[in-house]
């Protein structure tokens, strides 16, 4: 069994404001997410965090939770923003294929402790994210078409509830299924996980990387893409992404000031994936920039190249039926012209293989009939930008309106997290089991700084879903 851990110094009293330390305690990955909490608490350990959360109670408090700053809403002065950063430990049991990781925790901590074991996690584009806030949100990244969701991946967790205690929860224990269920894709809604067990997979290296041609051949490559991606293995995964750039120093030189049309993907099978991609070559020919290659299953950051600093964006994510004639000229007409300006990225990511099964904890993607997920981001450096990449957003998404199935995914709500659209990321009986768990283990919404689904909510909200029923 390996190990590896950061140690920190125990944080069980408030940050003092105004310190350097408070200031790093609530800055949020996107900018745009203030915090102004009661109180900060930065414990080192479970027991800490199970004080802050008592302290909270005590004071009539809600209860946020935060380590990297990705995906949680303004914390005000009604609540207490518990830092989780601390919390980095990793164990991998390579013999059980599992890592047990902190709450603190990022992919970049994750990974690198498995690959020398030829085992893998689900995870994300981009490791710099938090295992167990990914997780909560369902999970699913370039592995997830063979492996499925990262939620459905949890054995195990260590949970302060409510009431301030500690509580551990293994699968193989029949009086914690129930429970554990929810701490798997409930987005924070029954606990603060202060570590999970995750199932890890054997599978050592991947043919994975993108394609860049230059956006006047947005034309032809959205064509070719939509035919390729339906051709696909149920275990390679595809994307398709418009992107531009700004001309900034933080962004790399042959990417720099630039807007491409971009095919991307992972297949598991290293030969096959080569043999697959040689059609797109062929029928597009040559492009810009090729970032495809044989790669460690551990290594996919390359893939995305994912921003690696906090940065201000907006972002607003739905689920796409399919990529049809009338999908493609809606990209043509709304994003392409914004590219560079109010948008920087619309990427439509492949749905279905493992993600259409049943996953252990609850998601929606597993009984969707959408094909693709999309998810257009704009940078926000001043705040007269934010209203223009909400236009953008809001003309993108009014069109492909008819092409839309209503599902969400939780890891992709961000200002827009209204309980309607956490509502839609569940299934009606999902829904109702979640609103059971948190009436049991949160009556008092005390987790509410989040995706938040609140006791005694009401079986059904008005909006159509789900194969466009209404539930």
């Amino acid at each position: 069994m390996s190990q590896q851990t950061h140690q920190h110094h125990a944080g069980h009293h408030p940050l003092i404001p105004g310190t350097d330390e408070h200031a790093a305690a609530t800055s949020a990955w996107n900018r745009m997410t203030v915090h102004r909490p009661a109180a900060v608490f930065a414990p080192a350990d479970a027991h800490g965090v199970a004080q802050a959360v008592r302290w909270a109670v005590r004071e009539g408090l809600g209860v946020a939770v935060m380590s990297t700053g990705h995906g949680v809403a303004g914390v005000d002065q009604d609540g207490v923003l518990i830092n989780t950063a601390s919390l980095r430990s990793v164990c991998i049991d390579p013999a059980r294929r599992t890592a047990t990781v902190a709450a603190g925790a990022r992919w970049s901590d994750v990974l690198p402790a498995c690959a020398p074991h030829g085992l893998v996690g689900i995870c994300g584009s981009s490791s710099q994210v938090g295992v167990v806030g990914f997780t909560h949100g369902g999970g699913f990244g370039w592995l997830s078409r063979r492996l499925g969701f990262a939620s459905g991946s949890v054995s195990g967790a260590e949970l302060v509830t409510a009431s301030g205690r500690v509580r551990s929860l293994r699968r193989d224990r029949d009086g914690d299924l129930d429970l554990l269920w929810g701490v798997a894709g409930g987005a924070g809604n029954v606990g603060v996980v202060t570590s999970l067990t995750l199932d890890l997979h054997p599978i050592a290296g991947v043919y994975a990387g993108s394609l860049y041609y230059p956006v006047d051949q947005a034309s032809e490559v959205i064509a070719t893409y939509a035919r390729w991606s339906a051709t696909l293995p149920t275990d390679a995964m595809s994307a398709l992404a418009l992107s531009g750039l700004p001309d900034a120093p933080s962004v790399p030189e042959p990417f720099r000031g630039r807007r491409f049309v971009v095919v991307r993907g992972c297949f598991p099978d290293q030969e096959s994936g080569e043999d697959h991609l040689h059609d797109v070559r062929r029928q597009l020919g040559d492009p810009d920039i090729d970032t495809w290659r044989k790669r460690a299953a551990t290594d996919l950051d390359g893939v995305s190249l994912d921003p690696a600093s906090p940065l201000p964006f907006v972002q607003r994510g739905e689920s796409l039926t399919d990529i049809t004639d009338e999908v493609a000229s809606t990209l043509l007409e709304h994003v392409i012209p914004h590219l560079g300006s109010s948008l920087v990225m619309c990427e439509a990511r492949q749905l279905g293989g493992a993600m259409e099964k049943s996953p252990r904890g609850p998601h929606p993607m597993a009984r969707t009939r959408a094909r693709y997920s999309v998810n257009c981001i704009g940078v926000v450096p001043t705040p007269d930008a934010v209203a223009a990449v909400r236009a953008t957003q809001d003309r993108i998404f009014t069109s492909l309106r008819p092409h839309l199935t209503g599902d969400t995914y939780l890891n992709f709500l961000d200002g827009d997290a209204t309980p309607e659209r956490v509502r839609a990321a569940y299934t009606q009986q999902d829904w109702e089991h979640l609103v059971a768990l948190k009436n049991e283990h949160d009556p008092h919404n005390v987790f509410r700084f989040n995706r938040n689904i609140p006791p005694h909510a009401p079986s059904s909200i008005s909006l159509t879903h789900q194969n466009g029923a209404t539930s």
